[in-house]
């Protein structure tokens, strides 16, 4: 029944709009290295540099490291910290990720993730902020090397319920490995993001840049 909501929710909003939203381009760039542990263990680190104001300024750059676990053939955990420099403040957060990865006929692939997110400096006068994410990502293979996705996300504020739903992210994007074994990745993508539910909500556009190297 969630799964029905969040399918609904994510194809629905983008037709409705929100007349109030600020309206913004961005530019993400990115670098992730990945180094196996073992088999069925995986270390990653990640760092990105985000502008915003129509890119005029840094909005923040971070730093994220964690374990990426294999459970089974499509079960993964993977808890991570990220700092980040959000210019005027340094930010710390914990989160941790559940996902199952399915592999299906004619070079698809299905991922379906949840994240709880929890953001460690927060005003005096707020108990806590935790944030839940749901995240489908569908990714086909053309030729050897070359990887067409997109991803939908919501996100929910404090509890995984559809009364604090604030969020929607719709990306998509090309992927392109090479090198012998694959280790290098190079992707692009586009991200339309919006807000709602909360002061001053922010509509985005986001053009993005990453480099990924697997290790061992």
């Amino acid at each position: 029944m969630i799964l029905k909501k969040a399918l609904f929710i994510l194809f629905f909003l983008p037709i409705v709009g929100f007349s109030q939203n600020q309206t913004d381009f961005r530019v993400w760039t990115g670098l992730n290295q990945e180094v196996d542990l073992s088999k069925k263990v995986e270390l990653g680190f990640a760092q990105q540099i985000r502008f915003e104001n129509n890119l005029t300024s840094i909005e923040r750059h971070f730093y994220e490291v964690g374990l990426n676990f294999k459970v089974g053939k499509i079960y993964r955990i993977s808890p991570a910290y990220r700092f980040s420099d959000d210019i005027n403040q340094f930010s710390h957060r914990l989160q941790l990720d559940q996902s199952l990865n399915h592999n299906l006929p004619n070079k698809l692939w299905l991922k379906q993730r949840l994240r709880l997110q929890y953001n460690l400096d927060v005003p005096e006068f707020q108990k806590d902020d935790y944030r839940f994410r749901y995240q489908i990502n569908f990714k086909k293979k053309f030729g050897k090397d070359f990887y067409l996705y997109t991803e939908p996300e919501i996100f929910f504020r404090n509890t995984f319920d559809f009364s604090n739903f604030y969020q929607y992210r719709l990306e998509g994007g090309l992927t392109y490995e090479f090198g012998k074994g694959d280790p290098y990745k190079i992707q692009l993508y586009y991200i339309f993001e919006e807000e709602f539910n909360i002061e001053s909500p922010l509509r985005s556009h986001i053009i993005g840049f990453e480099f990924s190297l697997s290790l061992f």
